[in-house]
């Protein structure tokens, strides 16, 4: 009430997508009509105690092995739920919790990105059965208690991740196991989320990076259909009974592995975690084979590159160059990979800022995944003005170019090398690189086998091995493929006259220089 009863003549700020008629008179009416309308305190809302502290008869434990070189304990229980366990004083009283179930993106029955989002927004804010979102921010108020669920494109498992103490750790592991014994799909929240995703996807034109999330990562792909998204409809036409469908036996029978880093005994957590997921019913041993949906197939490279438009500042474009690149097959790839992106940021830079004049920031990025054998790539983009994206282009390929024939110099290799190995020692000083390693240390050990790859590697790296793996990258213009997001033209709309996968053919043969 003192707060604002300096507000006599309070001023509106109304924004709209149409023009109010007789704005200033509407909403001075509108108002003098909310202040006849008396008000009362709402009801006090009566939570009742979390319903979920009793899972059934605690699990016996059938395996433990110790890992000597990550100082770390992996168990397997009865029920097949594995648990990852390495015990640090890093964050003194901290404890980092992240639960893999099931096969999260690459089990979808339906491969688009709109069914993903809404399986992601339901699972992660409609709480649990016995319980909604806003229930459990009441009951765990004041405490370490909370945890978040995701399902990342090419994530093989949905995660759920929380941070508590040892003093809540007993609360935090209720809560999460509930999350895959009792999930919540509630109507409520679904409906939210389309109407989020009305009011975005208009906006998504106005941002050049949205247009290329849309587009890029499908083509990337070869066409690939999980992967960047299409019009409104394919994001409000999934319903709730398909993400049932989908999450529900995901949760309730997928493989469990569960990775706790932290501050904690070991003792500690194994006894929790008997009770609470080893007292589910039992799991899945192994993970499925997911045959021909673990097939990506990089496009065949092209000597134009293929435009795409946005409805934002005229002052602004994105170019992209991709060259395929090693799969996650070899762990050391990924070490290599990094030295190589800092090399080619670097002489980009140079390029970009010193031969051309202009004081653009070039980003150089990479993926690979161990799920995509044979698939992998490299990408470089620039930010720059809409007249510069040609020649942006070719000063990329140009400094490609220039790898291929003259290699990696010493100064350079040390300039891109030495950040990296400086910073090694804080990273294996931190509880979420150990999460990391440690996620699928029992389904798969890909983690660890990248963690005992680091140092032999760098140790062993030199300009002559960053050259050779420049000279397989970008060994011939075929094998590169480009796209620029541009201002629409003439205000058309976002997008209109696009050159995509499905006319590029087309409009080559008609004389286009798209």
């Amino acid at each position: 009430r003192e707060a604002w009863s300096v507000y006599e003549n309070p001023a509106i700020y109304y924004v709209a997508s149409e023009p109010l008629d007789n704005a200033e008179t509407s909403l001075a009416q509108a108002i003098a009509r909310s202040q006849k309308v008396a008000v009362k305190a709402p009801e006090r809302r009566q939570t009742k105690a979390f319903a979920y502290t009793d899972f059934g008869p605690a699990s016996a434990v059938t395996s433990e092995e110790y890992v000597e070189d990550a100082d770390a304990h992996l168990i397997t229980f009865a029920n097949n739920v594995r648990l990852n366990f390495k015990q640090t004083s890093f964050d003194t009283g901290s404890i980092n919790i992240r639960v893999r179930v099931g096969h999260g993106f690459m089990s979808m029955p339906k491969k688009d990105e709109g069914l993903r989002r809404l399986g992601l927004n339901v699972l992660n804010a409609s709480g649990v059965a016995e319980h909604t979102a806003d229930d459990l921010s009441s009951l765990f108020a004041g405490r370490r208690v909370a945890a978040i669920t995701r399902t990342r494109v090419d994530n093989d498992a949905f995660e759920i991740l929380g941070s508590t103490d040892a003093d809540d750790l007993s609360a935090q592991l209720n809560l999460m196991t509930a999350k895959v014994a009792a999930p919540a799909f509630r109507e409520e929240i679904a409906e939210q989320h389309f109407r989020k995703m009305r009011a975005w996807y208009p906006t998504h034109e106005a941002a050049p990076k949205s247009v290329a999330d849309k587009y890029i990562p499908r083509l990337i792909r070869s066409g690939d259909k999980r992967y960047g998204y299409d019009d409104l409809e394919s994001f409000v036409s999934p319903t709730l009974a398909q993400v049932r469908n989908w999450i529900g036996p995901e949760l309730a029978n997928g493989p469990i592995e569960i990775t706790v880093v932290g501050d904690v005994e070991k003792d500690t957590v194994v006894a929790e975690i008997a009770r609470t997921f080893g007292a589910l019913p039992t799991r899945d041993e192994r993970k499925s084979d997911f045959g021909e949906l673990a097939d990506l197939e990089f496009p065949s490279g092209d000597t134009a590159p293929t435009r795409f438009y946005h409805k934002g500042s005229d002052e602004q474009a994105l170019v992209y160059v991709y060259w395929p690149a090693p799969d996650a097959s070899d762990p050391a790839d990924a070490y290599r990979m990094r030295v190589l992106r800092s090399v080619l940021r670097n002489r980009l830079t140079a390029e970009l800022r010193e031969a051309m004049g202009a004081t653009y920031s070039p980003g150089v990025g990479a993926f690979s995944n161990r799920i995509f054998k044979g698939y992998g790539y490299l990408v470089a983009r620039v930010t720059a003005k809409p007249e510069d994206a040609n020649k942006v282009r070719a000063g990329i390929l140009r400094v490609a170019r220039q790898m291929v024939e003259s290699g990696v110099e010493p100064d350079e290799f040390e300039r891109a090398f030495r950040p990296l190995v400086e910073d090694l020692d804080s990273t294996l000083q931190n509880n979420s690189y150990w999460l990391s390693v440690l996620g699928d240390a029992q389904s798969g050990a890909f983690g660890l086998q990248r963690f005992r790859s680091q140092a032999p590697t760098y140790d062993a790296m030199n300009p002559k091995e960053i050259g050779a793996l420049a000279r397989d990258l970008f060994g011939g213009n075929e094998q590169n493929v480009s796209y620029f997001i541009l201002p629409s033209p003439d205000n058309k709309v976002a997008g209109k006259g696009r050159v995509t996968a499905a006319n590029l053919d087309t409009e080559r043969r008609n004389g286009s220089d798209q």
